[in-house]
């Protein structure tokens, strides 16, 4: 446990000196949301002057929204904070007014601050939020999977997942982002979930005490989908090199490396992907190259065949359906100790005397004529835990 301790510290030693060697010159914020980062404890100003009267001390890592600017320097911003009720100005019991005022841009990272990184502890981390929580596990070439789960049967059930990169922020390189899910401080003192609603972090990194879905080091693959026509896949990361092929609308391809840096290339801001086209070229080689991200919609990796949990039905000729609904066919009748499997989990529900439960879409592991398993729809109600 020492020498893993040691290994950790020594990596994040080396990212914090690799984010110092990027050039940390601030640039004018730009970001889809207009939610950005304070990356330090800062003053909330109530003009765009230093000499102005400071309203709040804003804490480091607080999400604020951008409300308007003036030039590239200042940024009136909304905290989310809500103003003590002996302070606010207004008596109205059903206005919550927030901390508004001014910051500074050197104390802000935007989407522009963040680059992604080709280089990261492989970790898994389960999270846990007031009614629930989800698991992370990140890779070490710089992917994340994020995995949402229920508890059902006192199973964990795979509810949704998403595959994506990790961020580091050039201006705070102790700052960093699951893309579209969190932030997170990650530094020698251990993780740090930056969100209001996270109760607590369990960060294991020895791989043999990951979950079973969670060990293998070599993440689901990103699989996309071209979103226009004739999409330029490109010898280099660059508009100006040799075009390799072009693609259809909904073409998938396998992205295999990724540039660090986000830029723009008109009205779009992405990164350079190398992708496995799926295409051959005359020598029967396959064509790889570059793509700007932006023309690429993201697929959800499956992740459902980690998540399949036998259960033994505890009731006499339970119907098996072809849909949730008490009044769809009926494709055979499950008689008691029968095991199935269960597939998927839906939000239908149905009451049956004093019980209430899910419908649930099980694989009875019964062949039909043509030899496929029967599958279809019963109420967990009928269903006891596997012993």
């Amino acid at each position: 446990m020492r020498k893993q301790y040691i290994i950790l510290l020594i990596f994040l030693l080396e990212i914090y000196f690799l984010a110092g060697s990027w050039a940390l010159t601030t640039k004018p914020l730009k970001t889809k949301s207009g939610e950005v980062y304070v990356i330090e404890d800062a003053p909330l100003f109530e003009g765009p002057l230093t000499n102005s009267k400071a309203i709040w001390e804003v804490p480091c890592f607080r999400i604020v929204k951008i409300l308007s600017n003036v030039g590239d320097e200042w940024f009136y911003v909304d905290t989310y904070y809500p103003i003590p009720y002996e302070v606010r100005k207004t008596e109205k019991p059903t206005e919550f007014p927030t901390y508004r005022g001014w910051l500074r841009r050197k104390n802000l990272a935007g989407d522009i601050d963040f680059k992604r990184i080709k280089q990261f502890p492989s970790l898994f981390m389960k999270v846990s939020e007031a009614e629930e929580g989800y698991s992370l596990r990140t890779y070490s070439n710089g992917l994340f999977l994020y995995v949402q789960t229920t508890l059902r049967l006192g199973k964990e059930t795979l509810s949704w997942s998403k595959q994506g990169y990790i961020y580091q922020c050039v201006l705070n390189p102790s700052l960093f982002l699951f893309e579209g899910i969190e932030a997170f401080i990650f530094s020698e003192e251990g993780i740090e979930i930056l969100s209001p609603f996270v109760c607590g972090v369990e960060v294991f990194t020895n791989i043999p005490n990951f979950p079973a879905w969670a060990r293998d080091e070599i993440p689901p693959l990103l699989v996309d989908q071209t979103k226009g026509e004739n999409i330029n896949v490109r010898e280099n990361p660059s508009t100006n090199a040799p075009v390799l092929a072009k693609l259809n609308k909904e073409r998938k391809v396998t992205i295999l490396d990724w540039a660090e840096e986000v830029i723009e290339i008109g009205d779009k801001q992405g990164t350079w992907v190398y992708v496995d086209t799926g295409i051959v070229d005359n020598n029967k080689k396959p064509i790889r190259g570059w793509i700007f991200d932006a023309y690429l919609s993201y697929k959800q990796p499956d992740m459902s065949h980690y998540f399949e949990y036998y259960f033994i039905l505890d009731t006499e000729n339970v119907n098996l359906r072809a849909k949730p609904s008490t009044n769809s066919q009926v494709l055979l009748r499950l008689r008691k100790g029968a095991k199935v499997k269960v597939l998927e989990w839906s939000d239908k529900t149905l009451t049956i005397g004093d019980r209430s439960g899910s419908w649930v879409y099980v694989d009875t592991g019964i062949k039909d004529k043509s030899g496929n398993t029967i599958k279809g729809w019963i109420v967990d109600i009928y269903l006891d835990e596997e012993e």
